[in-house]
């Protein structure tokens, strides 16, 4: 969906008697776009943080003295300017790692196979002690782990005054987005609380009916680095 629908909608119903965007006054002006991008925003993160909407993958190369792996630029091949010593997260162009790590999903060993994670019993076990951080308690520098992570979504720049910019979400995500752009935008305390209890009984409702789908990740980059 454009930016502008949601400007729209915004206009029209949300804001309709409020000062800033509200159809009395004249609609959602260039003066209000940081506010308003920003509150919209705040929504996609917090919907990319409820929900799996983005995934992505990285490629860790192993090494025999390390066991923890921070998910960090700075140990990032392409990050040319760190003096980190060694730089495990194997990306290349287009594809390099941008620090938008929410949760790690899945971790598959470098045949393809699925890894378990945090299973204090089972042996072969990966753990994950920090959002960003994955334990590989028998590292072997002869081996590679592709990890498949819940990612932050693409963020509209508040300077941005082109409307037909696209705002990353879901058809299914449209209002609770909107009810939690609201939320933030409002000042009036029961109004804030009346639009965030709608945004949290919208999340409800796409957890309860499933309304999104999200594929499993494939192990593409295995394959073209020529792991398996």
């Amino acid at each position: 969906m454009q930016l502008n629908n949601i400007f729209n909608r915004l206009t029209d119903i949300e804001l309709s008697q409020l000062s800033i965007g509200g159809a009395d006054e004249d609609g959602i002006t260039e003066h209000d776009y940081p506010k308003i991008i920003t509150a919209i925003n705040a929504g996609m993160e917090q919907l990319y943080i409820r929900f799996p909407l983005k995934l992505q993958e990285i490629m860790i190369q192993q090494f025999d003295h390390i066991t923890n792996y921070k998910l960090h630029s700075d140990f990032a091949l392409s990050n040319t300017a760190s003096t980190e010593p060694y730089k495990y997260i194997n990306d290349y162009a287009p594809d390099t790692f941008t620090d938008d790590v929410i949760k790690i999903e899945l971790v598959y060993n470098e045949i393809g196979v699925e890894v378990p994670l945090n299973d204090a019993d089972d042996h072969y076990s990966f753990f994950t002690p920090e959002f960003n951080i994955l334990q590989i308690p028998y590292p072997d520098a002869v081996n590679a782990a592709s990890v498949v992570y819940r990612a932050m979504p693409t963020l509209i720049s508040r300077t941005e005054t082109d409307t037909t910019t696209e705002v990353a979400v879901p058809p299914t995500m449209v209002e609770p987005l909107i009810a939690y752009t609201t939320h933030l935008l409002v000042n009036d305390q029961e109004d804030k609380q009346t639009f965030l209890a709608k945004y949290l009984r919208l999340c409800e409702d796409l957890e309860k009916y499933g309304s999104f789908n999200v594929a499993r990740n494939t192990n593409l980059k295995l394959w073209r680095n020529g792991w398996v």
